[in-house]
């Protein structure tokens, strides 16, 4: 209830502060494809609840718990600086369901880690789609982000196996805090489904402002964009991260360093208004819960 309170507050505020932004800006892009980015944006929380649902075992329902805490959570990361918001999940999963906070956070290690993979899949394709943008010094740092976000994850993994049974501090650190259980083929999925999700949200949000980049050049934006999501250097509702990578991306594209800005500006306007759906969502999912609390 308190976290509900909390975010139906922070969405009223969002909303005063960019009232006349929004306004504008929705004035000047497509309906039509601005909502079906915004379709998008539901499918890929709706999702982001299935895999809660695969890494709990069952534990979380994908309706409501699981989508509320997605939209919670989700609200909370993007609007908090820092990341800081990233840090809530296992908070609403202790008030919303019997999850200790351990547990919690290694649901949230979990899903990370799977993000970071997934994410390393994306810069991968995108480098062997776009070899001619992507070609010398940046398409080969490029790559090797690429191979090291793949690869991390199932080492981090083989490390917490290694330290349940090692008498070294620093493996049994990480065996404690990760969850041991090797990556199967329904969370890498559905992973790759959220961020496919995440893809289509940017292809319509582009198109809405007029943008008019092949899907193509859209999945070397995506590639520049979402590693910076998992960064912990955003301002509040994502501020830096957004512009920065939109701005680099169109800028390898071809676009001039102000259609660039102009674009990141006014896309940005769009995702925080999504955000602000998020919020509303989960506030009225959350009065279906059957919430449980810890003593």
């Amino acid at each position: 209830m308190v976290v509900s309170i909390f975010v139906a507050t922070a969405v009223i505020i969002m909303a005063l502060f960019y009232g006349p932004e929004l306004v504008d800006a929705l004035q000047r892009v497509h309906i039509g494809w601005a909502a079906a980015g915004l379709g998008c944006y539901g499918v890929n929380y709706y999702m982001r609840a299935m895999r809660f649902r695969i890494i709990s075992k069952g534990r979380i329902p994908i309706w409501p718990e699981g989508f509320h805490a997605g939209c919670i959570h989700g609200f909370a990361s993007y609007m908090l600086p820092f990341r800081s918001g990233d840090l809530t999940l296992p908070v609403i999963l202790r008030n919303l369901m019997d999850f200790n906070l351990i547990d919690g956070g290694k649901i949230l290690i979990r899903a990370r880690l799977l993000d970071v993979m997934t994410l390393g899949i994306w810069i991968l394709c995108a480098v062997l789609f776009q070899e001619s943008v992507l070609s010398g010094p940046i398409g080969m740092v490029w790559v090797l982000s690429g191979v090291l976000m793949l690869v991390g994850p199932p080492i981090t993994h083989w490390l917490a196996i290694k330290g349940r049974s090692s008498s070294r501090p620093f493996l049994n650190r990480i065996a404690g805090v990760v969850d041991p259980r090797r990556f199967n083929l329904s969370e890498m999925a559905v992973s790759l489904g959220i961020w496919a999700a995440v893809a289509g949200v940017f292809f319509f949000v582009a198109h809405s402002i007029g943008l008019s980049i092949s899907l193509v050049q859209v999945w070397l934006l995506i590639s520049l964009q979402l590693p910076l999501q998992l960064i912990p250097m955003q301002g509040v509702a994502n501020a830096g991260n957004h512009e920065g990578g939109w701005v680099a991306g169109l800028l390898i594209i071809g676009f001039s360093a102000q259609q660039a800005v102009e674009f990141a500006l006014t896309s940005h306007i769009i995702l925080i208004s999504y955000v602000l759906v998020l919020g509303l969502a989960g506030v009225l999912t959350g009065r279906y819960c059957h919430q449980t609390r810890l003593p």
